[in-house]
This record gives structure tokens, C-alpha cells and sequence, in this order.
């Protein structure tokens, strides 16, 4: 055969062939796509789905309807659809086997809608990053009508999304609106436009504009090294004459997905931030400066690191106000270092430091902390920790420390206090001292005084014993009605008082024993509380050298419905017309004499007295309020006793 012959057999085979794969090639590719899919689904615990998959000759392969689906803990935890997808492949890439080959030549997504919420299953399969990676393309325009991002405390959502890049020349960014939203955050911004660059697996986005002296300088996403399962990601934002800057890389080692984060952030106006933000609440003051790190798996705590600094100045929410709010803290070892939480308000300054480990015997950890604290206004010092501000004053110095290690603690703490009011009560002196000794905790001192009255204690608690407990205290006022205090059936307390209380115990039931005297009247009480609720075995009242004898119980399980009811130990009588006789009671009156009804059983409830008598029959009375008028005493007769008695 002739050269030219050969030369035309030659061409004849490669139009044959060009022919033959035109026309194979659609039917090839179409299956090759959706086997690959559908081996990709299984590798990566995914769910793919299409209806209908087109591959034309030397033109990109178009999928449409795509739907992907990654379940997770209560629902999808990943789900995208899109009605139209274009890609683009380079024949060449069949036959560059290298790292750097690139077969997706282009992308396009047209109207897709993202879904992102909570967390993947434990059991579903691990994403195929090396495939990912190798799918990057030369160029990309993504359009998404919808894309939600949902956690626990927050949500994103990004409407009328559309991206594009290309290894060319610059891309563009354009989203029609960003919803964020959490606890007293709601915030939309609207028209967000920004420009791409796309080169080398790297995307980098720049001048988006959110308002006026908030804008995203750079935000830049670092895919370079996906083939290693290796994302990271930096951004830089302006706000407000102040700037944030952070960076963000996570990576695959074996079974653990490892993450490392940095920021810092200065000069930020939180009173600008806030409103901005859309935070429902105003905030004042500004970030003056702050840097954070962590580097570990954030489902294993106990072995990841991380270190926190920041300062607030000029502090100002809910009432709240401070100067200067300075926290420095570091984790590393399973040990919370606070290096210092300093707190200054005008006159007032406090200072805090400690460090504990986080032993596997969570419940009995080493721990070291020392306090120290200067508070001249200790109104304006209750407010910040969100008190009423009227209801505290006065200075109160405080220093002490803590030291817990195996099992054993010791440590010492002191407070003294001049010119005070605690809960609205004026008191010129505070002083209170605690020492620990492991395993005891002993109040040695503590003392209030308002003049010539006085409230005084001592006491210790035994942790290696059922944290037995001993208490004892003794009080003294010279006028009552300074104190606008009152008891229930006896109403408001004037004259003088003196107390004494006795109690012991350990962590299942405590004994009381009190005793009360005043201008015309003493009283005492003995009996064990336990389980939210005070069983008398003995109360005593003397009024005018009479006395009545009661035993009964008092039950707290209701704070705000507290009962009691108590059966004389003595014979005790009431007046047959009683509930004719006044509006209300308050008060009681004890007399001599067997006259009246005899009294078996008297419950307190509320604002209401149910007497009993021994055949069951019962009667309802008011109490009388504060300010209620007509009120009259409740007369109890007590029989006189015999000589013999």
C-alpha cells in the first residue's frame, strides 16, 4: 500500500472513531457521572439524588434537579437542591495524574438552596476531602436563592445569593439581604455587594460594605491544602474607627477533626456595635482591646487549649455600669488559669485570680483562688451584679484565698463593713471572718450592729461527717418597729427583742432550739427540719406570766404558701362569737378562765386562722393585713391551774 493510501486509511479510522465517540460519549459519560455519584454518596454517608444527568459531546455536563442530603441529630444536618447544575471538564486533566491537575475546568450552580443546622450523626461516613479538593475549578458562578445556617443559639440566612471567580481577572459578590438572629440579636442587612479573587484554591473576598463604619475589609478561604482535609480561613473588618481581626484552620488527623482559631479586636465602639448589630438591647462602653486563641476538638474539651484577654471600658448594660472590666484566663492541661478578673467602678475596685484542674474527680478538683477588694459604694457594686441599687450602701472591704488540693481545703476569708444598708436595713458595722481547715469550715466571727442592736454567730461545718453542721446566734433590738418586721397571726413586732438559736445537724435534718423575749411576752421552740418542713416537738408562748403550750409543724415545700398548723399541749379555749367580733385578727391574747369553745387544732394558710374543736367543726378567720383596720387579738382562755399543779 501507497503512503498516501496508508495516510488515508489513517484518517478514515480517526474520523470513525471521533464519530463513533460523539456518539458514545453522551451515553458514557451520563453513566459515568451517576455511578461516580452514587459511589461518592456511599463513601460519604450521603444521600444523591437527580432526575436526569446530560453529557453532549465536547459540551459541560448538566445535572438537573440535584439533591444532596447528609442526615444528622434531630433531622438533615446538611441538605442542598438545585434545579440546574453545569460542569465543565478538561479531557487533558485523564491524563495528569499530578495534585495540581484540575478536571473541573468550570461550575455552575443556578438557583440552589443550602440548609445547615446542628450536627452530623456520629455513624454517618466521613466526607471524601481528597475528592473534593481535586474537583476545584478553574472558574465559578453560584447562584443560591436561599441559604440557612442554624445552630442551638444562632441563625444566619443569605437570600438571592449570587458568587463568581475566575484564575483570569476578579469575580463578584452580590447577596440580596443577611438575617442574623439569637438571644437579643435581630439584625438584616440589605444589598450586600463585595469583589472575588480566585487563584490557586484560594478565594479571597474584599470591600464588602455593611453600613456605615462597618465593612468586611478582607475574608479570605484557603482551600489549597482540601486534598488533606485542611481548611482555613482569615478575615479582617472594620467597625466602627475600631478593626477585628481573626483566623480560622481545621484539619483532619485520623478520627479527630482538630481546630485552631486567633483573634484580636481593638478600639470597638460597643455603643455604635450594638444598634448596628441589631442587639435588642443597648449596650455601652467600648472593646479597648482583646486577643483569644484555641486550638483542639471542640467535642473533647478536656484536652484542647485556648487563652482569652480582654478590657472593657466606659461599661454600661441593663443599669449595669463599670470603669474598667479586665479578664485574662488561659486553659491548657485540663487546668483554668484566671490570671486576673479586675473590676473597677468609680470608687470601687475588686480583683480576682485563681486556678483549678480538671481532674477526672470533676466533683473534688484542685483549686487555688485569692480575692481582694476595695468597695466604696457598695449600692453601685449590687447594681452591676443586678441588684436594686436603694437597697444596698456603704463601704465593705474584702480579702481571702482558697486552696483545695486532694481532697483537703484550707484557706481564710475576711469582710468588714461601716455605714451600711443590706436589703434596704441601715447597719453601722459589718465584720464576718471564715477559715477552712479541711475538712472543717468554721465561721469564727460574724457580727452586725445598728447601734445598740446586734446580730452575732459562730459556727463550722464538718464535710467528712454528712457536713454536720453547728450553729449558734444571738440578737438584740431595743425598738422593733425600726425593722418593720412581722410573724404571721402576731402581725408587726414592736418593743423590745432578744434572740438566741441553737442548731445542729448534717445534711438530711437539722435540730432547732430558739428562744425569744420581749417587753411582755416570751417565747421557745424546739423541734428538727427535714425535708422542707419543721416538726415542733415543743413552742411556748407567756403573755402577762401565762403560758400556752404547743406542738405542731411548719412546712416550707410552697416558699410562697408556706402552712402551719399546732395542737395545744394545754387545755385551750376560744370565744363562741369570734368571727363576729372584728373585721380581722392580729394578735393574741392569753387570759385565764375555761370559758369558750375548747381548741384541738389551729392552722395558719395564707391570710386565713382555722380553729378546730374536738368534734371536728372548724372556723375560718382573716388575718389582718398591713394597714387593715378594726382588728382585734385573738383571745386563747387558759385554765387556771389547781394548787396541786
Amino acid at each position: 500500500m501507497s503512503a498516501k493510501n496508508r495516510l488515508l486509511l489513517a484518517l478514515s479510522i480517526l474520523l470513525l472513531l471521533l464519530a463513533l465517540g460523539s456518539l458514545l460519549s453522551p451515553f458514557v459519560l451520563t453513566h459515568t457521572v451517576a455511578l461516580w455519584l452514587r459511589y461518592e454518596a456511599q463513601r460519604s454517608g450521603l444521600t444523591i439524588t437527580t432526575s436526569e444527568i446530560r453529557a453532549p459531546f465536547l459540551h459541560p455536563v448538566e445535572i438537573l434537579g440535584l439533591h444532596v442530603l447528609r442526615p444528622g441529630v434531630g433531622g438533615a444536618h446538611f441538605e442542598m437542591s438545585a434545579p440546574h447544575v453545569e460542569a465543565g471538564f478538561r479531557l487533558a486533566s485523564l491524563f495528569d495524574r499530578s495534585e495540581r491537575s484540575r478536571p473541573l475546568r468550570s461550575l455552575r450552580i443556578e438557583h440552589a438552596r443550602v440548609v445547615l443546622r446542628g450536627r452530623a450523626l456520629a455513624s454517618a461516613g466521613n466526607v471524601d476531602w481528597a475528592t473534593l479538593g481535586s474537583l476545584l475549578p478553574e472558574e465559578f458562578e453560584i447562584s443560591a436563592d436561599d441559604i440557612l445556617c442554624a445552630q442551638s443559639l444562632a441563625r444566619v440566612e443569605l437570600h438571592d445569593t449570587r458568587i463568581s471567580g475566575t484564575t483570569r481577572g476578579s469575580g463578584a459578590l452580590t447577596i440580596g439581604s443577611i438575617e442574623l438572629g439569637g438571644p437579643y440579636l435581630q439584625k438584616t442587612f440589605a444589598d450586600v455587594h463585595g469583589v472575588t479573587r480566585w487563584q490557586d484554591g484560594r478565594l479571597t473576598i474584599g470591600a464588602i460594605r455593611l453600613l456605615e463604619g462597618l465593612s468586611i475589609d478582607s475574608l479570605a478561604l484557603d482551600l489549597r491544602r482540601l486534598r488533606a482535609t485542611r481548611i482555613a480561613a482569615e478575615g479582617s473588618v472594620t467597625v466602627f474607627n475600631g478593626n477585628l481581626r481573626a483566623n480560622l484552620a481545621t484539619e483532619r488527623t485520623g478520627s479527630t477533626r482538630m481546630w485552631e482559631a486567633a483573634g484580636s479586636a481593638s478600639g470597638v465602639s460597643l455603643s455604635q456595635l450594638a444598634p448596628a448589630l441589631g442587639w435588642t438591647e443597648p449596650v455601652n462602653g467600648s472593646l479597648r482591646a482583646s486577643k483569644f486563641s484555641f486550638r483542639g476538638d471542640p467535642r473533647d474539651l478536656l484536652h484542647a487549649t485556648a487563652s482569652l484577654w480582654t478590657e472593657l471600658t466606659g461599661f454600661n448594660w441593663r443599669e449595669r455600669n463599670a470603669d474598667v472590666i479586665m479578664i485574662g484566663a488561659n486553659y491548657y492541661e485540663r487546668t483554668v488559669q484566671l490570671q486576673e478578673l479586675y473590676i473597677k467602678q468609680r470608687g470601687n475596685e475588686l480583683t480576682l485570680s485563681g486556678e483549678t484542674s480538671l481532674s477526672a474527680n470533676w466533683l473534688n478538683p484542685d483549686f487555688r483562688g485569692d480575692v481582694s477588694g476595695s468597695i466604696g459604694d457598695l449600692g453601685e457594686f449590687a447594681e452591676l451584679l443586678g441588684a436594686e441599687t436603694d437597697a444596698f450602701a456603704g463601704k465593705v472591704a474584702i480579702r481571702g484565698r482558697v486552696h483545695a488540693h486532694e481532697r483537703k481545703v484550707d484557706g481564710e476569708l475576711a469582710l468588714t463593713g461601716d455605714a451600711l444598708k443590706i436589703f434596704r436595713t441601715p447597719v453601722d458595722s459589718l465584720t464576718a471572718r471564715l477559715t477552712l481547715d479541711s475538712p472543717r469550715m468554721q465561721l469564727t466571727q460574724f457580727e452586725l450592729r445598728r447601734g445598740e442592736d446586734f446580730l452575732r454567730g459562730t459556727g463550722q461545718v464538718d464535710f467528712s461527717r454528712r457536713r454536720t453542721f453547728e450553729l449558734s446566734g444571738d440578737s438584740w433590738c431595743h425598738d422593733l418597729s425600726q425593722y418593720d418586721a412581722r410573724v404571721p397571726l402576731l402581725g408587726p413586732l414592736t418593743g423590745t427583742l432578744f434572740t438566741q438559736l441553737d442548731a445542729s445537724g448534717d445534711d438530711t435534718n437539722c435540730t432547732l432550739t430558739l428562744g425569744v423575749q420581749t417587753d411582755d411576752a416570751k417565747g421557745s421552740a424546739h423541734g428538727v427540719l427535714r425535708d422542707n418542713a419543721l416538726a415542733l416537738d415543743s413552742c411556748s408562748v407567756t403573755i402577762n406570766d401565762i403560758t400556752a403550750a404547743f406542738s405542731g409543724a411548719i412546712n416550707f415545700q410552697d416558699r410562697k404558701n408556706i402552712t402551719a398548723t399546732f395542737s395545744p399541749a394545754t387545755e385551750l379555749h376560744f370565744p363562741q362569737e369570734l368571727e363576729s367580733s372584728a373585721n380581722c385578727l392580729r394578735g393574741i391574747a392569753l387570759q385565764q378562765g375555761d370559758s369558750g369553745v375548747p381548741l384541738s387544732q389551729m392552722a395558719i394558710t395564707a391570710r386565713q386562722l382555722t380553729l378546730a374543736d374536738p368534734t371536728g367543726a372548724t372556723r375560718t378567720l382573716s388575718l389582718c393585713d398591713k394597714d387593715e383596720a378594726g382588728t382585734q387579738p385573738l383571745p386563747l382562755s387558759v385554765p387556771a391551774r389547781s394548787p396541786s399543779q
